[in-house]
């Protein structure tokens, strides 16, 4: 006898291994005709369901991997800025106000309450509370969100026709789009202080976190900020560890997710439908040849129409058992990337040990040049004092023989 299973939302396993696909069209789909020209507030909803449904996977490396890979230009390089109504900025923005909130709060609320409360502050007192509130602030920030804006800038790197730094990369993202926008518009992140307040506050929030971004941007002006964005920068360079509880896994939202991410697709299925045999047969015509146009569109389609799962005991085994192999297929490949990222935290604090004995040793080095010098001049002054007294009893000699 056989059991039915009802799929409203389509085979998730089919769906997700069209989405985590390495250079996925599905996925460059959801980008270019569901994200890119939405308006607000549809915009923020699609961005954030993409940035969770990612999470939910342990894969939101992966989604800044293959958006880097897809919306950096030349232009943006040359240029070094990331423009705001990309696809990167809205789900970066999306990934930074659900993770940063903590932070957010810890390196700024005290600074801007002070100018709400206590405005007679000095400007420079609030500078020096601000960039001390941040750097205390760092070791809050996710894992996962550091290891995404390093492959970021991995990703530039790649797209790069010269060896130039990324640092820019971290500037842009951390400071310009993320942190300046947020001193401008704090009302979310501080707490006891009413809308009218911060109104009447707002002018000199805003000439303070004009003068900060101005200072960040430049590269020129008060120390202290200038300080605070290089160690910031190579905080956020450092390797990190990533383990599977710390990249977001979450099997329950997974379910969830799925039946919104589908829809999302479903509302736009036409033009989806367009772009995909378009890329399929722009793909077709690059490699000289083979009929793959309508594969991937096709496959797409099964696996979000509603369907049913007919199957006897036998085939229910067999049918868990091809899950089990895409689901452990798709984490140990998960599991090879953290274990890559811990084999680079392990040989970057391997680099740090070294630096640490090189050190020591040249401590100790200028402790026996130290001492040999010491030595020296000790002799030497003694030789000078001897040479003094011999002439001294000279000239008393000569003295008394007149």
């Amino acid at each position: 006898m056989k059991t039915t299973t009802p799929l409203p939302n389509g085979k998730k396993y089919q769906f997700d291994r069209l989405i985590f696909k390495n250079n996925s069209l599905v996925l460059k789909s959801y980008f270019d005709i569901i994200i890119q020209p939405a308006l607000t507030p549809e915009v923020n909803t699609y961005s954030r369901l993409l940035v969770d449904y990612f999470v939910a996977h342990g894969n939101i490396c992966l989604l800044f991997k293959q958006i880097a890979k897809h919306g950096i230009d030349i232009n943006s390089i040359e240029t070094k800025t990331f423009k705001g109504n990309s696809v990167l900025v809205r789900l970066y923005n999306e990934y930074a106000n659900r993770f940063l909130v903590d932070f957010a709060k810890n390196s700024l609320q005290e600074v801007l309450q002070n100018f709400i409360f206590t405005p007679s502050i000095p400007h420079e007192q609030l500078i020096t509370k601000l960039c001390e509130g941040i750097h205390s602030s760092l070791k809050t920030i996710p894992p996962h969100f550091i290891r995404s804006l390093q492959v970021i800038s991995e990703e530039v790197e790649n797209k790069q026709t010269n060896h130039n730094s990324t640092q820019w990369v971290f500037q842009q993202l951390f400071f310009v789009k993320f942190l300046f926008p947020l001193l401008e518009n704090p009302l979310f992140i501080l707490d006891g202080v009413k809308q009218d307040e911060l109104r009447l506050n707002q002018k000199k929030i805003d000439q303070f976190a004009h003068y900060f971004e101005q200072v960040v941007n430049s590269g020129i002006g008060n120390e202290d900020i200038l300080s605070l964005v290089k160690e910031t920068i190579y905080y956020l360079n450092k390797p990190v560890a990533l383990s599977i509880e710390q990249s977001g896994l979450d099997l329950e939202e997974q379910k969830r997710l799925h039946a919104l991410i589908v829809q999302a697709f479903k509302d736009h299925q036409k033009d989806i439908i367009n772009y995909l045999n378009l890329s399929e047969k722009e793909r077709k015509e690059k490699k000289g040849g083979g009929d793959l146009t309508g594969k991937i569109t096709s496959l797409f389609l099964s696996s979000i129409e509603p369907s049913e799962l007919k199957m006897n005991e036998i085939e229910a085994l067999n049918e868990a058992n091809r899950l089990i192999y895409f689901y452990r297929d798709t984490y140990s490949q998960r599991i090879q990337e953290i274990t890559k990222e811990n084999t680079l935290y392990n040989d970057y604090l391997l680099k740090l040990q070294r630096q640490i004995q090189l050190i020591t040793q040249q401590i100790e080095e200028e402790k026996v040049i130290h001492y040999k010098l010491s030595k020296e001049l000790y002799e030497v002054e003694k030789t000078e004092q001897t040479s003094s007294q011999e002439n001294s009893v000279s000239s008393f000699s000569s003295f008394s023989y007149n």
